[in-house]
């Protein structure tokens, strides 16, 4: 955030564009970053797979391997997928949980909404 102490760290060392601001981070962005670093295409990627490392700490050696690849529209799918099930969970109405599905697939198919 512009004014804050990490935003200067982040601009005084490259981590970010001067001309940086919040309306730059958006869902529109998936599969981007707005930081300056190296391996941060490995980073996006493994951000991808939080969730399900946090939950299934066996499969970490296998992430590690597929974080390496590029990146595409199923690692946004686990991205999304946890958020998806714990909408769908507690959504007031079939209609509801109806657009939460079609959110996910539409991660599916590349087209973010």
């Amino acid at each position: 955030m512009p004014g804050t102490e990490i935003y200067r760290c982040c601009i005084d060392n490259g981590y970010l564009n001067p001309d940086f601001g919040v309306d730059d981070i958006s869902y529109q962005r998936m599969g981007k970053s707005v930081l300056k670093q190296k391996d941060i295409k490995l980073l996006i990627n493994l951000q991808r797979f939080f969730n399900i490392v946090v939950h299934c700490k066996w499969i970490a050696p296998l992430v590690m391997l597929l974080i390496r690849l590029p990146h595409n529209r199923i690692f946004d799918m686990f991205f999304q997928f946890p958020w998806t099930k714990k909408t769908i969970k507690y959504a007031g109405s079939f209609r509801s949980k109806v657009r939460e599905v079609k959110s996910l697939l539409l991660v599916l198919i590349g087209v973010h909404q």
